[in-house]
């Protein structure tokens, strides 16, 4: 009786003792998905900050352009007036002003157009660095999920190993129930009860790994993903 209380004791800290590790897991687990929260919230915020920052910068440009046709359509009409007060203009100089104005207008178009492709370089930079952020974070999810995985697996290992032990008193326990001298049927009960109970745990233990499996794969395929 004496070597089955020790026996039982030593089950309860062991028991204890992985609570306590599960419940440090779970901790650490919602720890980890709250400071990635907040870093995916904040890598959304800066995106939005780049990119208010780009629409600025274009409007700013587009004002510029704006002015700078304004002044052109400002200058044109002043030559306009004064080809007509001066109608005794030659005809190849009247032609010379003509073809300069298309070519100045001809050259604002392609500065515009020049214009827009640099900013749709920069939006397409600033995306790309926002996917780059993307597939470092879903990295660091990738190494949490594998070392739980771990956690989980040795979990598992540590489990299977009590549940072995618990076989084996529960032999004993069988040996002594078969003696008619022997008082181990309520061991034998309490026996018995302890290894049902670490059997449920070890199946618990087997979904919870199986469970992180899946989603270190569907974590991995997102990566794959985010990196083509």
């Amino acid at each position: 009786m004496l070597e089955s209380l020790s026996c039982e004791c030593e089950t309860v800290k062991q028991q204890q003792k992985m609570q306590l590790e599960q419940l440090e897991m779970q901790l650490n687990r919602s720890h980890r998905q709250e400071v990635n929260g907040l870093k995916t919230k904040l890598e959304k915020l800066k995106v939005e900050l780049d990119e208010a920052r780009l629409s600025e910068k274009q409007l700013k440009q587009k004002l510029d352009q704006q002015e700078e046709v304004v002044a052109h359509k400002s200058e044109e009409l002043r030559l306009m007036s004064e080809q007509r007060m001066l109608n005794s203009m030659s005809s190849e100089v009247l032609a010379l002003q003509v073809e300069l104005t298309e070519m100045e207008s001809v050259k604002a178009a392609l500065k515009e157009e020049v214009d827009e492709l640099q900013y749709k370089q920069e939006q397409l930079e600033c995306f790309n660095t926002s996917l780059m952020h993307q597939v470092d974070r879903l990295k660091e999810e990738k190494e949490e999920r594998e070392k739980e995985a771990v956690s989980y697996y040795n979990a598992l290992e540590k489990a299977r190993i009590e549940n072995q032990d618990l076989q084996v008193q529960l032999g004993h326990a069988l040996q002594q129930a078969l003696d008619p001298n022997s008082k181990g049927n309520s061991l034998f009960a309490e026996v018995e009860d302890r290894r049902v109970a670490m059997e449920r745990q070890l199946n618990l233990m087997k979904v919870k790994y199986q469970s992180m499996k899946k989603q270190n794969a569907f974590t991995r395929e997102q990566m794959n993903k985010m990196k083509v």
